[in-house]
Formats: C-alpha cells, sequence, structure tokens
C-alpha cells in the first residue's frame, strides 16, 4: 500500500511540475521579460510588422529601354559581345518621370552603351562588379534627368568573350 502512495505522489508531483513549466512558457509575467522559447510570440508581430511594411512600402514604375547589342573595346586586343536591356524603376503615377525618359531614352541608351563599352569582360561578368555598375548608372542618369529614377534592372544581361583582334 506505501508502494502505491508513493507511485501516486510521484507522479502527482511530476505532473505539478509540468503544469508548472508549461505555464511558466505559456503565461508570461510581462511581454518583455517571458521567455519564448519555441518562438510563438513572433507570430502575431511577423504579421502587423509586414502590414507596416506593406503600408510604407514604395510602389515603382518601371520603363524598359530597348534591348543594346554592341561590342566593348576597353583595351583595343580583345573584342566583348554585350547583350543587355535595362529598365528604370521611377514612383508609381509619375507620369513626368516617364515622360521625361522616353523624350531622353536616346540620350540614356547613348549613355549606357558608352559607360558598358569602357568595361572589360572580367568587369561585366562578376555580379559584384555589376552592382557596382549599376549604381554608377544609376548616379548619371539621374544627372540627365530632372526628375531622378529610383532603380535601374537589369532585365538582361549577357557578355561574351571574343577572339584577339589581329
Amino acid at each position: 500500500m506505501d508502494k502505491k502512495k508513493s507511485i501516486i505522489s510521484a507522479g502527482g508531483l511530476l505532473i505539478l511540475i509540468l503544469i508548472a513549466v508549461l505555464a511558466y512558457i505559456f503565461i508570461p509575467i510581462s511581454d518583455e521579460k517571458a521567455p519564448d522559447p519555441f518562438g510563438l510570440k513572433s507570430i502575431g508581430k511577423d504579421k502587423s510588422q509586414a502590414k507596416k511594411k506593406k503600408e510604407k512600402k514604395n510602389y515603382q514604375t518601371t520603363y524598359q529601354l530597348d534591348e543594346l547589342k554592341f561590342f566593348a573595346l576597353p583595351d583595343e586586343t580583345r573584342k566583348t559581345y554585350v547583350d543587355i536591356q535595362v529598365s528604370l524603376a521611377f514612383p508609381m503615377n509619375d507620369h513626368e518621370t516617364e515622360s521625361e525618359i522616353i523624350i531622353k531614352r536616346e540620350q540614356i541608351k547613348k549613355f549606357i552603351k558608352h559607360h558598358i563599352s569602357q568595361k572589360s569582360y572580367y568587369q561585366l561578368k562578376e555580379a559584384n562588379k555589376r552592382e557596382s555598375i549599376k549604381y554608377e548608372l544609376l548616379e548619371r542618369i539621374n544627372k540627365i534627368l530632372k526628375r531622378p529614377v529610383q532603380d535601374i534592372y537589369f532585365t538582361k544581361f549577357f557578355v561574351m568573350p571574343r577572339q584577339k583582334i589581329d
């Protein structure tokens, strides 16, 4: 009989400890200091933060320039074939910027072609170098336009080395 009582009391004690641990985890004393071992508190916050980000998101419209195909000759010993397409991003419903891009698109394309043709094959093929080229282009194109574009996207970027020129 004593053995039964001790097993029952040990089982009861184990249940009480389990309830205390679960209460400690799921019933916070205060939001800041309560532990969150399973990451449950962040579930509701992620949705509200995502909603705030979505509200603050700056929606853009893009204008895609014509495809540019040309040979770059930066060092006069090697040709690099370049085939790119660029989109310019600006605020949604900004019709003035869009009109200005349309009016100056040939000047912008000529500048892009000139700027990229000065780069070597190795500068064009590396992703981190392309990113710096993108920012160089963005800075210079914004000098051409009265109203700045927000971003530049390469929708196509193909480079291929050619044989040495004799």
